[in-house]
């Protein structure tokens, strides 16, 4: 008597064991085909990168954060964030590439790429900080020659000012577009430290 529950409870262990992997596999037949999809996507998105096609990178980053946003989210934000930064791409765009290495950092704060986003986002903002102290600058400059201008009949010592003041902006504009050229070659910089990244993933392989 005492045998049977044992050998009842044996063949149904077996049983919930042998449903629980069928799910498991039909889960897996369902679930890894997309990411598979995905990473190809994001391969496709890094050549496209590389060779200076900016239009198709970003589709087929797109492309695998629409597919697979779970655990390759984070890489397919990156990479569009690097698109639209992309100091050669005709269409280079701060705001755009700020809010994707924003949306990174606010949607995958465990992402391996958090550091590099957050080195992209402060270079980025500062250069936006930079040009429109930039244009606000040219913008006072312009009203000083306006002005001086309308006060070329007034008194010498009055123009002396003028003129002073117009250098100092002119040399202020100066020393801002040396500065935001110094940060853009910072953001070269990052471009390559990150493609150099990408290949050694590429290399080490799965």
């Amino acid at each position: 008597m005492g045998p049977k529950p044992n050998r009842q409870r044996k063949h149904i262990y077996i049983r919930l064991a042998g449903c629980l992997t069928a799910i498991l596999m039909l889960s897996g037949c369902i679930y890894y085909p997309e990411r598979w999809v995905s990473e190809e996507h994001l391969a496709r998105s890094r050549y496209y990168l590389e060779k200076g096609d900016f239009q198709r990178s970003l589709k087929e980053s797109n492309a695998a954060y629409r597919l697979y946003p779970q655990s390759l989210g984070d890489e397919a934000l990156y990479l569009i964030g690097l698109v639209w930064a992309h100091p050669a791409n005709s269409e280079q765009n701060y705001g755009k590439s700020k809010e994707a290495f924003s949306t990174l950092l606010r949607k995958y704060p465990l992402s391996p790429l958090k550091p590099q986003a957050e080195a992209w986002v402060l270079v980025i903002r500062e250069i936006q900080d930079s040009r429109s102290l930039l244009q606000q600058v040219e913008s006072e400059n312009n009203q000083i020659k306006n002005e001086l201008k309308k006060q070329r009949a007034g008194s010498r010592h009055q123009q002396q000012l003028y003129n002073q003041r117009i250098a100092a902006s002119e040399q202020q504009i100066k020393d801002l577009e040396q500065h935001i050229e110094k940060l853009k070659r910072n953001l070269d910089q990052l471009k390559q430290i990150d493609l150099k990244i990408e290949e050694k993933k590429r290399k080490a392989g799965p």
